[in-house]
């Protein structure tokens, strides 16, 4: 298979992506994240002559630096960009010369051969360039759907809730939320709050037979209550709850342990506490809005 990165042109996109991505960090006030993503656009472009991309990338690393109070790295940053801005305006000014070079050219230039043979090299240089056009925007396509879904995945860590339509929604509620809310003493309310995230931290949720009845009785409290409390204080019903736990469990195993990208899906869903593969697949998607093999080849990229 083709190693994009082995392509100057894709070096370029790819040094495209972690810029974006560091600009991204830098709105999140992320400094040292951006720093890092921008150093390695840096690296990818270090020997290329792509010089704009190399000003941009200086100044935006300049502003990283003076944000953190980092002088030395700041004034470095600063003067290579004042320096590949003078490279790029000198640039400009040659190309604006060899064009009216060109247009003098063209226009004292008398013989037909000659130009219907400009005129021919120049269609020739036109399919070429459509073509390389054509492949860079499908790379580059790819690439900001790849940055996206790692903006989903920060989004995610950052928090699990995510936004669901309301058709969804009601498909994911079942009749545990009762019509009326429960009185429930205070105490009791701790204790299953306090149950609740022991729960949590020993990870039996991954027990595939685990259901709310089971958790209540684990937690020495009944159903109802139970209920109430997983409603009034985790803003979703059992199920969903249930879900959410085993799928952050999974995200957090594949984004830490790389030797289970090279597992089957159904493995994984197994070990999450799924009892099948497309129920894992269903609220895998749901919750993160791409699929298990989209998200774990997205991790086989990074």
């Amino acid at each position: 298979m083709l190693d994009l990165q082995s392509i100057t042109r894709a070096k370029y996109l790819f040094a495209i992506t972690q810029q974006l991505r560091g600009q991204l960090f830098f709105e999140q006030q992320k400094y040292d994240q951006a720093i890092e993503c921008l150093q390695k656009a840096l690296k990818l472009v270090d020997n290329i002559n792509y010089t704009a991309l190399k000003s941009n990338l200086y100044e935006d690393l300049a502003k990283n630096y003076l944000v953190i109070n980092n002088d030395k790295e700041f004034k470095f940053y600063k003067d290579q960009y004042r320096e590949t801005s003078k490279i790029l305006e000198e640039n400009k000014k040659e190309a604006r010369r060899e064009l009216i070079l060109l247009g003098t050219e063209l226009n004292t230039e008398n013989n037909k051969s000659y130009l219907e043979k400009k005129q021919n090299q120049w269609l020739y240089l036109c399919g070429i360039s459509i073509f390389v056009v054509s492949l860079l925007t499908y790379i580059f396509t790819r690439e900001v759907q790849r940055g996206k879904s790692l903006i989903k995945q920060i989004h995610f860590f950052r928090s699990i809730k995510v936004k669901q339509n309301e058709s969804v929604k009601a498909d994911m509620k079942t009749k545990e939320v009762p019509k009326k809310q429960l009185i429930i003493p205070k105490e009791t309310e701790q204790q299953i709050l306090q149950g609740l995230q022991e729960f949590e931290e020993s990870k039996k949720y991954l027990d595939n037979n685990m259901s709310l009845a089971t958790l209540a009785v684990e937690l020495e409290t009944n159903t109802k209550y139970l209920s109430e409390i997983i409603n009034k204080y985790k803003d979703k019903n059992f199920n969903t709850y249930i879900n959410e736990l085993r799928i952050k469990y999974v995200i957090q195993l594949l984004s830490t342990d790389r030797s289970y990208l090279q597992y089957k899906i159904s493995y994984i869903a197994e070990i999450g506490g799924f009892t099948s593969h497309s129920a894992f697949t269903n609220v895998f998607k749901i919750i993160t809005g791409m699929s298990p093999q989209e998200y774990m080849q997205t991790l086989r990229n990074i």
